[in-house]
């Protein structure tokens, strides 16, 4: 792999933020692919089949499609997008009931970004971008950190990890500091960053609130059941 895809990954421009940059990435590639659709793709029939194979996408970029249509106005799109998934599931439903978990298209397209993601800066990440992750408010959530640490191909494991422990030693104190100014006989004020070190934290041990910061268990082929 070569390293020219650095720059056009939005890896830095997640460092302007707090919590962990590769998820900010994922979160803004889930809305920006939904926003296309709502904007420009809503009467394009592949996508139209997309969203009636995967029966309407999974149950959190269904909710998450419906909060930004309600955010951009777009409400009469994802109406008519779920007015085709309802008509094609209740035009099969006295034919057979399948019990299977149906796939989103959204994830496997977000989980492909999130692979590549992780192999581009793995391979070509350098000092300077530790360095600028070092001076940033960002911390690498657990699940991303391991990914970066664990890859092959990543050569600066040992600042990587130092970086890392001293991101999650401050944010621990930040926490601790939160908790100990409710204490009646505390005075000083909290902080803006005490006051937010349980959102960070959270983010830092589970992920920011993507799709792939939930485990999706796909159960077990059930029986077929024909009502015929």
């Amino acid at each position: 792999m070569t390293c020219e895809g650095l720059s056009s990954i939005p890896y830095f421009d997640g460092l302007k933020f707090r919590g962990c940059p590769l998820c900010r990435m994922i979160n803004d590639l889930e809305r920006k692919t939904i926003k296309d659709i709502l904007y420009e793709l809503t009467l394009e029939y592949s996508v139209r089949i997309k969203f009636i194979n995967s029966q309407g996408l999974c149950p959190y970029h269904a909710w998450l499609l419906l909060d930004i249509a309600k955010e951009t106005g777009e409400k009469l799109g994802a109406s008519m997008i779920y007015e085709s998934v309802l008509k094609a599931y209740v035009d099969k439903i006295d034919k057979v009931i399948e019990g299977d978990e149906t796939k989103c298209f959204i994830c496997e397209n977000v989980r492909g970004f999130e692979k590549y993601y992780i192999e581009i800066f793995s391979n070509c990440i350098n000092q300077r971008g530790l360095q600028d992750y070092e001076k940033s408010e960002g911390t690498f959530c657990v699940k991303h950190f391991n990914s970066l640490i664990n890859s092959p191909n990543f050569k600066l494991r040992k600042e990587f990890l130092k970086i890392q422990k001293d991101k999650l030693i401050s944010l621990h104190k930040k926490l601790k500091s939160y908790i100990d100014k409710h204490d009646y006989r505390n005075e000083d004020p909290i902080t803006e960053d005490e006051e937010s070190a349980i959102d960070l934290t959270i983010e830092a041990l589970k992920g920011y609130k993507t799709s792939l910061s939930f485990n999706t268990i796909i159960p077990e082929k059930r029986r077929k059941f024909s009502l015929k």
